[in-house]
This record gives C-alpha cells, structure tokens and sequence, in this order.
C-alpha cells in the first residue's frame, strides 16, 4: 500500500470518527428536549419555512415524518395538502436501497419502515419513481449556515440529493441548537442542501 493510499485512509477514518462523535452529541441534545420543547421549536420551524420564497412557491413538496426529536413538520405538511399541492414522503426502495419520493392524501395509511420510520406503502402509490418535487425538506442530526448536514451514518438522503438535478430545492429542517458553525464532512461522498431553516 502507498503512502498516498495510507493517508487517504487516515483521513477517511479521522472523518468518520469525528462524524460518531458529533452525532452522539446531538443525540444527547435532542434527547433532553421535552414534547413542550420540541412542539414549539417546530412552531418556529413552520414559520421560517412559510416565509422561505423557494417553499411557499413549490407546487410538489417532498416532506418526512419525524422521527423522535426532529421537527414536527406534519402540520405543514397538512397545509401542503390544504393548499391543494402535492406533498410526497420518502420510502426506501429495498432493491436499490434509495429514497423514492411517493405522492400520499394524508398519514393514515403509512406504514411502518426501516429504523423506526413511517413511510408510505409503495404498492399504493403510482410511479413513486417518475415524481420530482419541486422542494426537498431534508431532516439531518445538524446543519451549518452554508449547508453542510450530519445524516445519521446510513446515507440515504446524501444518495438522494446527489441524484437530484440542480432545479429541487432541497432545504435542511432543525432546531437552533443542532445549526452550528462547522461539521466533519466527506468532501465526495456528503450533500448539501441550498437552503437551512432553524426553530
């Protein structure tokens, strides 16, 4: 093995250990927050993304349902719908391994997921692979200003967001403490999105 190889290596690794590191930091942050906490920071959240110009124009918006600690975007998400816009969800495609986007009426009929997700039933909705959305929201661990995301080690969305073309806007949704200054990223591998909100 060369010397260039061996460093590569130590940098990939020094990487992804500062990567562990910093999502068991913010797993511990989210952690504390109460259901108070996190119903009003997602208030917040709601109101930054209303006032994002690139989301209130979208007319097919992909957005996630939460898992715990993240942003509660469900009722924006009910918005979407009440506005008489398309709102997808994410499901993972088992034979490729991706994020598809998938057109859903509500979230009465998802179904439980991998890693504690819900997404929507795949056989009930038509050509989940042929819809583009116009909006991306993008849950992550942290985020900074100019767009860098901590994922949570799996890469789904950084293989999503890679495939996208540069027309979706793709958005980072958290809380105020989970957007700081700096993140460990990789410099091929890890996506940014165009555009953070904060609560």
């Amino acid at each position: 093995m060369n010397t260039h190889v061996r460093e590569r290596e130590k940098k990939e690794d020094a990487i992804r250990d500062a990567k562990s590191e910093s999502r068991a930091k913010f797993l511990r942050l989210l952690k504390k927050l109460t259901a108070q906490d996190i119903e009003r920071r997602s208030r917040h959240v709601e109101d930054a993304l209303s006032a994002l110009p690139v989301f209130h124009t979208a007319k097919s918006i992909m957005g996630f349902y939460p898992l715990a600690g993240e942003p509660d975007v469900r009722r924006i998400m009910r918005k979407v719908l009440q506005d008489k816009k398309q709102l997808l969800l994410p499901a993972i495609d088992e034979k490729t391994d991706m994020l598809v986007p998938c057109p859903v009426i509500g979230f009465d009929h998802l179904i439980d997921g991998p890693y504690n997700t819900k997404q929507p039933h795949r056989s009930r909705s038509c050509a989940c692979a042929d819809v583009l959305p116009d909006a991306v929201l993008v849950p992550g661990l942290a985020f900074t200003p100019r767009g860098d995301r901590l994922g949570r080690g799996k890469g789904y969305y950084d293989r999503f967001l890679a495939a996208l073309p540069d027309s979706v806007a793709t958005i980072g949704v958290c809380f105020s403490i989970q957007l700081v200054k700096d993140l460990p990223a990789h410099p091929s591998r890890d996506q940014r999105v165009r555009f953070v909100v904060a609560g």
